[in-house]
């Protein structure tokens, strides 16, 4: 599938609250694991369809619970303070005998439901079109090839990537929801992820999942050849061949070799990138990155079951009207997908301790990696903290722009 990125949204906080791990890739495997002390004769496998199918079949329920008559996005009206404290509690019964399931119980949560309805309306998004993506159970279930460790569904449409949170991801977003909210609505071409429902499912014998609906960036017909993580830094930041040859697909700064040419949208672009990334700077958050996805020759992608999904050029934004992405000024047949992803890091004892780190090993010579011929990115020989992945919101701001402006043309 069109989703080679997986895993490479939101690092990791680490966990401030009593009686969870502190481990982002422990806490997302412990939603489909069971909890200690208690058995189950379900394997990974079933416990995965399991909590795709009580998620999608949870979703639905909220959803439709968060209906309003449809309005113009024109029209909708910034949600009040209430609503982005609002917590729905639900409690509902599934079951499957294909996969030998009896009728059971779980609880579902959902957080701000009418904020992120305004949301989803803000892009044209009604109700029944999304009802319908999550018509099946959720696909997927496993976690990311990133280092967050974090466990990602999709809808069977592909259009809506569902990944888990750790419980410090939900507390800030909590806080930054407001401004990120207010954000979208200024700026409806926001590079920044769209987020449409935040949710908590707890099965019986399984810990609590936490989870965050978004767009999927590569909503396509066409095939990704060719997809970049990109931060701005050069400190570990090169895919080598070696780890290629093992499967590695999601490059890095030092692995990309071509400028972005999109002709007459470069400005707004780059002005968009900078009015993103101020408002996360703002909220003291770093380590997010620009995901570039890059189809060559047109060629087409292998479709969802049930065919490819209708959307609407009302959903659209700026950078979406070449087939979901922005056509290439260069080379025809060839189109760009863009947006920014890992949003939920904020500069943290956690995040110091890791520049720290990195700063010592590249003063002992570490990361002395050699860039490949013709990389935008230039490996400087001397040390220089700067270039680490891992600092302070301000700096790292500075940085991320200056690449994208370089890159941009």
């Amino acid at each position: 599938i069109n989703a080679e990125y997986m895993g490479l949204f939101f690092c990791s906080d680490a966990c401030s609250t009593k009686g969870e791990s502190n481990d982002g890739a422990t806490d997302a495997h412990a939603a489909l694991c069971t909890q200690e002390g208690e058995s189950t004769h379900h394997d990974g496998d079933t416990k995965r369809k399991m909590v795709g199918a009580c998620l999608a079949m949870a979703i639905r329920q909220a959803t439709c619970l968060a209906e309003e008559p449809l309005m113009a996005a024109a029209d909708l009206t910034i949600a009040c303070p209430a609503e982005f404290r609002q917590i729905v509690q639900l409690q509902l019964t599934w079951g499957d005998a294909k996969l030998g399931l009896d009728n059971f119980e779980f609880d579902f949560e959902d957080f701000a439901p009418k904020v992120f309805r305004d949301l989803r309306r803000l892009y044209c998004i009604d109700n029944s079109c999304y009802l319908a993506s999550f018509s099946a159970p959720l696909a997927g279930g496993f976690v990311g090839a990133g280092a967050s460790g974090m466990v990602f569904y999709f809808s069977a449409d592909r259009k809506y990537i569902v990944k888990s949170l750790i419980p410090s991801e939900l507390a800030f977003l909590k806080r930054f929801l407001k401004s990120y909210y207010t954000h979208c609505f200024q700026y409806r071409d926001t590079l920044l992820p769209h987020f449409f429902g935040v949710h908590k499912i707890k099965l019986e014998g399984m810990a609590p999942m936490r989870v965050i609906v978004m767009n999927n960036v590569f909503n396509t017909r066409l095939a990704i050849t060719h997809t970049y993580d990109l931060k701005g830094s050069t400190v570990d930041r090169l895919v080598s061949d070696e780890k290629q040859l093992k499967g590695q697909k999601v490059l890095k700064d030092l692995n990309l070799k071509s400028k972005v040419f999109v002709g007459s949208l470069r400005q707004p672009l780059v002005q968009q990138l900078h009015l993103d990334t101020q408002l996360l700077r703002n909220h003291n958050i770093m380590d997010y990155s620009l995901l570039l996805g890059i189809s060559e020759n047109s060629a087409v992608g292998q479709p969802p079951k049930g065919g490819w999904p209708l959307v609407r050029k009302e959903q659209f934004t700026a950078w979406q009207h070449h087939n979901g992405g922005i056509r290439c000024t260069k080379a025809p047949g060839t189109t760009y997908f863009l947006g920014m992803i890992d949003i939920l890091q904020q500069w943290n004892r956690q995040k110091k301790m890791e520049f720290f780190a990195k700063a010592t090993l590249q003063k002992l010579g570490a990361f002395r990696e050699k860039a490949p011929d013709r990389a935008l990115s230039v490996i400087k020989n001397e040390f220089d903290p700067k270039a680490i992945s891992a600092i302070e919101s301000n700096a790292y701001q500075q940085r991320f722009m200056k690449f994208a402006d370089r890159i941009m043309v």
